[in-house]
């Protein structure tokens, strides 16, 4: 009987813990008139033309996760600090941003449409897949790292003659920081 009870013990507690790590974690919107002062001014001084599209509150589990690149040591899992998502257009252009309660800007995106890319950044992924050409989408990503603008470029490259599809980080000297895995389209 005490086997049994621990069994069935054991398995509570399994499927307690495996549904803790399926966990849906939302980015919710930060309601009309309740936006933050300083994230605010900080948004209309880096973005002084932008229009905001839209400003989310970011929880901190996914603080670094859409960007794909991380810039280590800026945020401890365990600091409780709050950030904020904006989606920003001007003119053309679209950006997205994050940044801390206090204002301070962590990050910000620009998509580049049919924008030349470095040629260090070309002649590294020509090197490293000379069968895929560059297509036309492709991302600058500009982060701040305690002071330091770090920028890196996503971009996307096509097998040539079966329609497979590969994402990739690459900074601007042509080092390729990251590939993702290859997908058929």
């Amino acid at each position: 009987m005490k086997t049994i009870f621990g069994i069935l013990v054991g398995l509570c507690l399994a499927t307690g813990a495996n549904a803790q790590e399926s966990e849906t974690i939302t980015i919710t919107p930060v309601k009309k008139g309740e936006e933050p002062k300083a994230v605010m001014d900080a948004i209309r001084n880096d973005f002084p033309k932008g229009m905001i599209v839209d400003l989310n509150f970011l929880p901190l589990v996914l603080y670094g996760e859409q960007w794909s690149v991380r810039t280590e040591g800026n945020v401890k899992q365990s600091d409780n600090v709050k950030f904020y998502q904006v989606n920003i257009k001007e003119g053309q252009e679209s950006y997205q941003a994050v940044y801390d309660k206090h204002g301070k800007l962590h990050y910000s995106k620009r998509i580049i449409k049919h924008a030349e890319l470095p040629q260090a950044v070309v002649d590294a992924i020509t090197v490293a897949h000379p069968d895929y050409k560059i297509i036309n989408d492709r991302e600058k990503i500009t982060s701040d790292a305690n002071g330091k603008l770090n920028i890196v470029y996503h971009v996307t490259i096509q097998k040539k003659e079966h329609g497979i599809l590969q994402g990739m980080f690459v900074d601007p000297t042509g080092k390729i920081l990251r590939e993702i895995r290859p997908y058929k389209v």
